[in-house]
């Protein structure tokens, strides 16, 4: 049975916040709590390989506090920086194997702008052995169907994706109708539910538990949480929960 764990449960700015003294972010300077969220990543483990969803600016941090000893494979929702930044922290995992990341056409062309020094043999005598790779269909990876979700962010559009059945969307504000038929019979949701009011870009936790209802999962997991979502308060229909840092999750 294929295991995810939450390696990372928090928005672009993680919690605690930069600069932020709201109780939420000073909670999350004690010792285990669950209100210390780094930027969202899963890692998916089946058939003895390892899966990633979305490298964060805090990969490296992630991957020793979980002992990730190798990586097999990546899938990347978008071009933003919380979801690609992590990027290079792959090199190291990369020395003896090639590791191959797949993304949508727009977010290739980001990442190869971004981490021109990995990819382009012209500037760089060391290229690194990440190779990107396009998806637009539903595809198979080590024992895994996959299949694209386009989902709406704006200004962009970025990719949730349904593993089997369970559909891991972080980066969200709506979904496409063309998007929902893809998600029907799902049983586990992870779903991004930034902050308690709505936003141009992303869901609120009160538009996360009307998508959640709509889509009928069995159990919903919030991430992508923002510090004004409080851990320790939230009063959730039932089968619904916040996800937090190193949870795990079998499906």
């Amino acid at each position: 049975m294929p295991t995810l764990t939450i390696l990372g449960s928090g928005s672009s700015y993680g919690v605690p916040a930069p600069g932020c003294t709201c109780l939420v972010c000073r909670q999350g300077f004690q010792p285990n709590s669950k209100q210390y969220r780094t930027r969202s990543s899963v890692l998916i483990e089946n058939q003895g390989k390892n899966l990633l969803i979305d490298l964060s600016p805090d990969f490296r941090e992630q991957a020793l506090k979980n002992n990730i000893s190798c990586v097999d494979a990546c899938l990347i929702t978008h071009g933003h920086a919380d979801s690609i930044m992590g990027l290079q922290d792959l090199r190291s995992y990369s020395q003896e194997k090639e590791i191959p990341v797949f993304a949508s056409p727009e977010t290739i062309q980001g990442i190869q702008k971004m981490f021109y020094y990995m990819f382009d043999a012209k500037k760089n005598a060391h290229i690194s052995r990440i190779t990107l790779h396009e998806f637009s269909k539903p595809f198979s990876l080590h024992g895994l169907k996959i299949a694209p979700i386009e989902v709406i962010h704006p200004p962009l559009s970025t990719a949730g994706f349904r593993i089997q059945d369970l559909a891991h969307i972080p980066d969200i504000k709506t979904l496409s109708e063309k998007s929902k038929p893809l998600l029907e019979g799902i049983k586990t949701l992870i779903v991004g539910a930034t902050g308690d009011e709505s936003y141009y870009s992303h869901q609120s936790i009160f538009e996360a538990i009307a998508l959640a209802r709509e889509l009928k999962a069995e159990k919903t997991f919030f991430t992508h949480i923002g510090h004004r979502i409080d851990h320790i308060k939230p009063a959730l229909p039932s089968g619904m929960q916040l996800a937090f840092d190193g949870l795990k999750i079998e499906f």
